[in-house]
């Protein structure tokens, strides 16, 4: 049986009259464990104009009061669950509240700086907000009203650290007072795919309306978290036609590469597309590495190459400069967790992603 998931609740208050605009997003089923990428681009989200990312993935187990899936995360740094594309236009406040569940007795406590919820005016820069925390043992328990910011446009769940407890997130509520209004959209995406071609990749995406539409960045990523623009596309302006378009990627990554499509207004508002991703495999001599707890070791036939050791919040923990031969690198200071090694040559950039227990 479906749950209804609230993302988004405006309530409309003028002087005379009250109304309200309910946006209710459905999470549907799923079988097993999905990614939130998945689930998004499987459209088991119902309200197009959100954004859903994160490392966190959706399930059916431990249901909350309201039954269904719900979003786990974790126990781990840099594990997250965004929510993109909210708009208090309008309001002269916005309210927060939401269920958490978290594993562990009562002595085992998840405070606020274990588990961080926080809002973004821009999308890039995050503030922490005071919800409360979680004393009970394994339970869901509902926060209390939390005000936030009305220009508000993401909200983030992460553990920037990593706790005794795992976590999920569900029944999440939105209260704008008014007068709110209901954002428009600016550019309605009808598809997005991303098809291999040699070893290139061809991004393909239609649009159904666009309303002051400038361009289209193209933003990449290796671990569907830190995003970087490679291309942009010009925007139609304004048009009620369908629009078919095109972009090449000539030097996707080895291994998985991430898509989103950032759309940008004319005053320089954006949306986000969903994600979608695409493998290529190495095919070549080039690099080879081999990775335990202790090292990393690194033989390459190219005459030099650059080391980069990222971890799963996107912070650069090493950079090399490495010439072609066997190579050592000691990662024993390493805290246990998920991280990401980047090695970059003339020719192709390989991403390999490994697990330090």
């Amino acid at each position: 049986m479906n749950r209804t998931f609230y993302t988004f609740l405006l309530v409309l208050i003028s002087m005379y009259s009250k109304s309200q605009i309910t946006l209710n997003e459905t999470m549907g089923t799923v079988s097993g464990n999905t990614l939130i990428s998945t689930h998004q681009n499987n459209g088991g989200f119902t309200q197009g104009q959100w954004n859903y990312t994160g490392n966190a993935d959706v399930r059916a187990t431990s249901v909350s009061p309201g039954g269904g899936a719900n979003i786990f995360i974790t126990m781990g740094p840099g594990q997250f669950f965004r929510l993109d594309g909210l708009s208090g236009t309008g309001c002269t406040a916005l309210d927060l509240q939401f269920r958490i569940w978290k594993n562990g007795g009562a002595g085992n406590s998840l405070t606020i700086t274990e588990f961080l919820v926080q809002t973004s005016s821009d999308g890039i820069n995050f503030t922490d907000i005071n919800w409360g925390g979680h004393t009970l043992g394994s339970a869901w328990i509902q926060t209390g009203i939390l005000s936030i910011p009305v220009n508000t446009i993401a909200i983030r769940f992460t553990q920037p650290v990593t706790p005794d407890q795992q976590v999920r997130i569900d029944d999440m509520t939105i209260t704008g007072t008014g007068p709110c209004t209901e954002p428009s959209l600016p550019v309605t995406f009808i598809d997005f795919i991303v098809k291999k071609s040699e070893k290139k990749l061809d991004l393909e995406f239609s649009t159904g309306s666009e309303v002051n539409n400038d361009y289209f960045a193209i933003e990449r990523s290796a671990e569907g978290i830190n995003f970087v623009e490679i291309g942009r596309i010009k925007g139609l302006g304004n048009t009620n036609f369908q629009h078919r378009y095109r972009f090449r990627d000539e030097t996707p990554l080895i291994g998985e590469n991430y898509y989103r499509i950032k759309q940008y207004d004319y005053d320089g508002k954006y949306m986000y597309s969903n994600i979608q991703t695409e493998y290529i495999n190495h095919t070549g001599n080039g690099v080879k590495i081999n990775i335990n707890d202790a090292e990393i070791w690194i033989f390459s036939d190219v005459e030099n190459y650059e080391l980069l050791l990222y971890n799963s919040a996107g912070q650069l923990m090493a950079k090399e400069k490495v010439m072609s031969g066997f190579q050592t690198f000691d990662i024993m200071y390493l805290k246990p967790g998920a991280y990401f090694l980047t090695i970059t040559d003339k020719e192709k950039v390989t991403v390999q992603k490994f697990v330090k227990i």
